[in-house]
C-alpha cells in the first residue's frame, strides 16, 4: 500500500514537472535587432535602390511592417524608451552622454522577463540597460556584454569579468554571443537582444563591403555607410538562418528597429538625397521625422500575419506589446513605474483595427532648441521653458511642432510627410488643442523630477562604475562655465566659477582626489568643497591636479569643484574626468 501511495506520489511529481517543462516550452522566445544610427531610407525595402539589405528586405517581407512608427531622436532616449516602456523623459535620459541618466529605480524590459521565468541576455550597445555602477548583468540580464565606444574591429568588451578584448567584427562578435547564449537555454523560453553598434560612425566596414558600392558609382563617403549597412545586414542573415537551424525560426518573436535617424556628418547633398529616399526633414538628434521616424518589424509566423501596418506607434509601445503577445503575468512584475506605451496586439492581429488616438511628446536632443543650449547642464528644471526649446507632439495624422524662437506649427503627415507645410490655419481647431495638450505633457514630465537632471555618482568601492565622474555630469554651474561635447566643462578662470555634483559616499573613511583635463594649470587657485572641508591641490600640471587627503563621512552630499582667483580667461582649462579614490 505505501508502495503503491509512493508511486503515485511520484507520478503526480512527475506529470506536474513535465506540463511546467511544457508550458515554458510553449512560451514565445523574443529575439530583439536594434541598430544603430540607420535611418530610414537606409533599407532595400523603404525604397532605397543603391543600398543592398536582402536579410532585413526578407524579414520584413516576413513581417508586420509598422510604417508610421516613431522612436526619439538618439539612442540613450530610444533605448530607455524600449526597455523602460517608458517616455525616456520619465526615466531620466535626456540625451546621450552625462545626460543618459537612465535612474536606478527603473525597472528594464529584462527583469520583466526574468520575474516569468524568461531566461535572458544582451549582447550590444549598452546604452538603455546600465549606468555608471548599475550593468546589464545587475539589470535583469542573465549574462551580457557590451562593447566600449564605437570599434567596429576588435572591441573592448564590457563583461562581469572585466574588460576583455576580442578579435574580430563587433557586429559578429554580438551575434556569435547571443546564438552561444540562444543555444545553451534548452527548453527554457528566452528573452535575447542583439544591440548593434552598427551603422554608426565611424564608418569603417571591410573593404570588399566598401569596394562593391565604389564599383556602383558611390562616394567614399556612401560606399563606407553603406558598406557598413550591408556588413549588418550579412549579420544578421546569419543570425536568423542560425536561429531557423536551430528550430527557433517558428516559435519566436523577432522584433527589428533602428534606434533614430541617420547621421549626415561630412556627406553632400547629392550623398544625402541618395539615403533620404522618402525625402523627409532632419536628422538624428532632432525632432523632425527623418529624425525619429523608422520601420518596426514584428515576425511570428502562424500568429501574427505578415504585411504593412498603418497604425501609429512609437517605441514606448514595444514592451507592453511583447509582455501582452507572451502572457507574462503582471503579478510577478517587480514594483515599476507605470508604462507610457500600449499594446499593439489588435494591429498585430488585424491590419485593419481601428487606430488608437493618442499622441507621443518628442524634444529635441542637441542643437538649436536643446535644453541646456551651449552650458550643456541645466541648472533649475523647473525653470526650462518649453518655449525656449523645440518640442512636437506627433499623432497618428497630425504632428505640432514649439519652435525655441517661440513660433509653432502644425503639418499633416498624411499629406506632407516632409513637414513643409504649416496647416494650423486649416486645422485651427487641432492646433490648438496639440498646443494644450503638449503644455500637458511637458508639465507632467517636469513633475516627475526627473528630467534634466544629471546622474548621482557613487563613490567609495573599488568596483567599475564608481568614484569617477565625467565633469559635465554637474547638477549645477555657474559664472561662465559652459560644456564642450560630452567630456568636458570649459572655464575656471575667474572667481564664481563653480560646478556643484551630487555624490552618494557608501563607505566613510580617507579620500584622495585627482583631475585630468587640459590647460589645468591656467585655472585660478582650484579649491574642492564638501559641505565645511575645503580641499586645495598638492600638485598642479596641464593635465593633472592632485590633491592631498581629506575625509569624507557616508551619505549623499554635495561636491563643489570652483576657483579662488583668476586664471587664464582667454584660454582657460578644460576639466574632463574627476576621480575620488576611497579608503583601502
Amino acid at each position: 500500500m505505501a508502495k503503491t501511495v509512493l508511486k503515485s506520489l511520484l507520478l503526480l511529481v512527475l506529470c506536474g514537472v513535465l506540463q511546467t517543462a511544457r508550458a515554458a516550452k510553449d512560451r514565445p522566445n523574443v529575439l530583439l535587432i536594434v541598430t544603430d544610427d540607420q535611418g530610414i531610407g537606409d533599407f532595400g525595402f523603404m525604397g532605397n535602390d543603391t543600398v543592398k539589405t536582402p536579410n532585413l528586405d526578407r524579414l520584413a517581407e516576413q513581417s508586420a511592417h509598422f510604417t508610421n512608427f516613431v522612436v526619439a531622436p538618439a539612442c540613450s532616449p530610444t533605448r530607455s524608451s524600449l526597455m523602460t516602456g517608458r517616455n525616456h523623459m520619465k526615466a531620466g535620459v535626456w540625451g546621450v552622454g552625462p545626460r543618459n541618466n537612465l535612474m536606478r529605480d527603473e525597472i528594464l524590459m529584462p527583469q520583466y522577463f526574468k520575474s516569468n521565468g524568461y531566461g535572458t541576455g544582451y549582447f550590444g550597445k549598452g546604452d538603455g540597460v546600465g549606468l555608471l555602477e548599475l550593468k546589464p548583468w545587475d539589470r535583469g540580464c542573465d549574462e551580457a556584454e557590451y562593447p566600449w565606444g564605437y570599434d567596429h574591429l576588435d572591441p573592448r568588451m564590457i563583461t562581469p569579468e572585466g574588460v576583455i578584448e576580442r578579435e574580430g567584427w563587433t557586429c559578429d562578435i554580438n551575434v556569435d554571443f547571443a546564438l552561444d547564449y540562444i543555444r545553451r537555454q534548452g527548453d527554457q523560453p528566452w528573452w535575447c537582444t542583439v544591440a548593434y553598434i552598427i551603422p554608426h560612425l565611424p564608418w569603417e566596414p571591410p573593404e570588399t563591403y566598401a569596394e562593391y558600392y565604389r564599383k556602383q558609382g558611390c562616394s567614399e563617403r556612401l560606399a563606407a555607410v553603406y558598406g557598413s549597412i550591408t556588413q549588418m545586414d550579412d549579420a544578421t542573415g546569419h543570425l536568423l538562418r542560425e536561429l531557423e537551424k536551430m528550430g527557433h525560426i517558428e516559435d519566436t518573436i523577432i522584433v527589428f528597429l533602428s534606434d533614430n535617424g541617420p547621421s549626415y556628418k561630412d556627406m553632400t547633398e547629392e550623398e544625402i538625397e541618395s539615403r533620404n529616399s522618402l525625402e523627409l526633414r532632419g536628422t538624428k538628434a532632432t525632432a523632425w521625422d527623418n529624425g525619429i521616424r523608422v520601420p518596426l518589424l514584428v515576425r511570428w509566423p502562424g500568429t501574427i500575419e505578415p504585411g504593412p501596418r498603418p497604425q501609429f506607434a512609437s517605441v514606448e509601445d514595444i514592451l507592453p506589446t511583447l509582455a501582452d503577445l507572451t502572457g507574462l503575468d503582471p503579478a510577478k512584475f517587480p514594483e515599476h513605474h507605470p508604462w507610457d506605451g500600449v499594446s499593439l496586439r489588435s494591429a498585430l492581429q488585424d491590419p485593419d483595427s481601428a487606430e488608437i488616438e493618442r499622441t507621443v511628446f518628442r524634444v529635441a536632443i542637441s542643437g538649436e532648441g536643446a535644453a541646456g543650449g551651449a552650458r550643456a547642464v541645466v541648472n533649475h528644471p523647473d525653470e526650462v521653458s518649453m518655449r525656449e526649446q523645440h518640442v512636437t507632439l506627433r499623432g497618428p495624422r497630425f504632428k505640432y511642432h514649439n519652435y525655441a524662437d517661440g513660433s509653432s506649427e502644425l503639418f499633416d503627415l498624411d499629406a506632407d510627410p516632409g513637414e513643409t507645410v504649416d496647416v494650423s490655419d486649416e486645422f485651427p481647431e487641432i492646433a490648438a488643442r496639440y498646443a494644450a495638450e503638449l503644455e500637458d505633457k511637458y508639465e507632467a514630465i517636469l513633475d516627475t523630477g526627473r528630467a534634466y537632471r544629471m546622474p548621482w555618482l557613487k563613490v567609495g568601492r573599488y568596483r567599475p562604475g564608481y568614484n569617477k565622474l565625467n565633469s559635465v555630469m554637474a547638477q549645477k554651474i555657474y559664472g561662465d562655465l559652459k560644456g564642450v561635447g560630452f567630456h568636458y566643462l570649459k572655464g575656471f578662470a575667474q572667481p564664481g566659477d563653480r560646478a556643484e555634483y551630487a555624490i552618494e559616499v557608501v563607505r566613510g573613511g580617507e579620500y584622495t582626489a585627482t583631475m585630468d583635463g587640459k590647460q589645468l594649470d591656467h585655472g585660478g587657485g582650484w579649491m574642492l568643497r564638501f559641505g565645511d572641508t575645503e580641499v586645495r591641490p598638492e600638485t598642479t600640471t596641464p593635465q593633472k591636479v592632485t590633491f592631498p587627503p581629506f575625509t569624507l563621512g557616508e551619505g549623499r552630499q554635495t561636491m563643489t569643484l570652483t576657483v579662488e582667483g583668476s586664471g587664464e580667461q582667454r584660454d582657460p582649462p578644460l576639466v574632463q574626468k574627476i576621480y575620488l579614490a576611497p579608503p583601502r
